[in-house]
């Protein structure tokens, strides 16, 4: 078969380590099901999330290091939790790797804590610290990002542009430039609230706006870092039911 969502799985084997990603692909060659990349490479925000909520119990996860992806299989937009399922995909990875010479463990085969959809690189085989690797690894396209309703960045920027309007109207009406219509450009506005303030408030504004601006890119950066953003292709592509 093939990957399923094939874009979205591609995306999530970038900073995959290619000993693994090669496995991946012959291994789901073999399968008579679509398989899912559910994720590849994770951000330390990522991780702590996940041990957060139990679904992990290591901030040392081979998922931070592209060691590590996790595999699902897929009947159009439905995952398919069953055992059998796992051991399938669990027997073609098993067997790709053994062809490809590439030493992989298999969380379905942990004693303490099974996780089925988890295949790594041995530890042993690959060292955390070895970086040999990563000159073979195309650079990391990051996703088109979109506001999730819960970063500040959001709400701050719905309340700047609320806040940016009124003044403009303050200002225009101020400047007895009612008249203004919307055939008349932005630039003769600008340059009739000159005459008007003077180029001492220009300047001002445009220092407050530039506080503004850097204040949000910060804000931005950690709401990323929080796992805040969502990305239009797994909003498109899975619609809530993956991700």
């Amino acid at each position: 078969m093939s990957l399923a969502f094939e874009k979205l799985s591609k995306r999530r084997l970038q900073g995959v380590h290619p000993d693994l990603t090669d496995v991946v692909h012959k291994a789901i060659e073999s399968l008579d099901v679509p398989v899912l990349v559910v994720e590849g490479k994770r951000t330390k925000a990522r991780q702590r999330q996940l041990v957060r909520k139990g679904a992990s119990q290591t901030m040392n996860s081979r998922h931070l290091t592209g060691h590590a992806v996790d595999l699902v299989a897929v009947d159009g937009r439905k995952l398919l939790w069953g055992r059998p399922y796992y051991q399938s995909i669990s027997a073609a990875m098993k067997s790709a790797a053994e062809e490809l010479n590439v030493d992989i463990d298999w969380g379905g085969d942990w004693r303490s804590f099974k996780d089925t959809p988890h295949y790594q690189l041995n530890w042993k085989a690959y060292p955390k610290d070895d970086k040999s690797w990563q000159d073979r690894v195309k650079p990391e396209v990051k996703p088109c990002q979109v506001l999730a309703k819960t970063s500040r960045k959001y709400k701050t920027a719905g309340l700047g542009k609320h806040a940016s309007a009124g003044f403009a109207a303050s200002a225009i009406s101020y400047a007895s430039l009612q008249n203004v219509t919307a055939t008349q450009s932005y630039l003769d506005a600008i340059s009739s609230l000159l005459k008007t303030y003077g180029i001492v408030v220009a300047i001002a504004a445009g220092v407050a706006g530039w506080l503004i601006f850097e204040l949000l890119q910060r804000w931005q950066e950690e709401d990323y870092e929080d796992g805040r953003y969502e990305t239009k292709e797994d909003m498109n592509e899975g619609s809530g039911e993956w991700g």
